[in-house]
């Protein structure tokens, strides 16, 4: 009898669609040293609480653009390795948000912001401090990851809250009512 064929595992980027690979897949580490996977999965939890953060700040209804973007950069540093020289920085459509004692240094890393197709701006991470070489400079592949994720946010946001605002705009010049509480029953 025949054994039914088995497709190999591999630890390479999940598909999820006939040519679309995962974007944020990170390869599975070999480690096997217990202390330095207990500090592999404290950055990942970091890492998750930003991503959670900014989720959160999304759902709970946006004052303002200007407000969100402040606090997605008060949100980062944390959730990098050395959160203690860890300094932020987002431009997005000619304004500037960064972090309480921003410097600009020699390690950054950086993520473009695109709206609607077009480069809008950027999100970027800087090191006040040197530290040693990883990944990418002194960066961890998993924070490529973040940041990635974390651009891709901002400009899904910014789309977001652009066709709402369009959607007003069309809904009162159509004379329709902009909002539930100006329903008639």
């Amino acid at each position: 009898m025949k054994k039914p064929s088995r497709k190999r595992l591999d630890p390479v980027a999940p598909r999820f669609g006939k040519d679309n690979p995962a974007r944020w897949f990170i390869p599975p580490t070999s480690e096997v040293d217990p202390g330095k996977v207990e500090i592999a999965l404290r950055e990942r939890i970091k890492e998750l609480n930003c991503l959670y953060g900014i989720t959160r700040l999304t759902e709970s209804g946006l004052d303002s653009l200007e407000g969100f973007l402040g606090r997605v950069c008060n949100i980062l540093p944390p959730a990098w390795q050395y959160p203690e020289v860890t300094c932020a920085r987002i431009t997005l459509q000619g304004r500037i948000y960064k972090t309480e004692g921003f410097k600009v240094t020699k390690w950054r890393q950086a993520a473009q912001i695109v709206v609607f197709g077009e480069p809008a701006g950027q999100v970027e991470v800087f090191y006040l401090k040197e530290r040693p070489a990883l990944y990418e400079g002194p960066f961890l592949r998993e924070e490529r990851a973040l940041l990635n994720a974390v651009a891709e946010h901002i400009g899904a946001v910014v789309m977001r809250l652009s066709a709402e605002q369009r959607l007003q705009e069309i809904n009162k010049q159509m004379g329709y009512p902009l909002d539930a509480s100006d329903h008639k029953v």
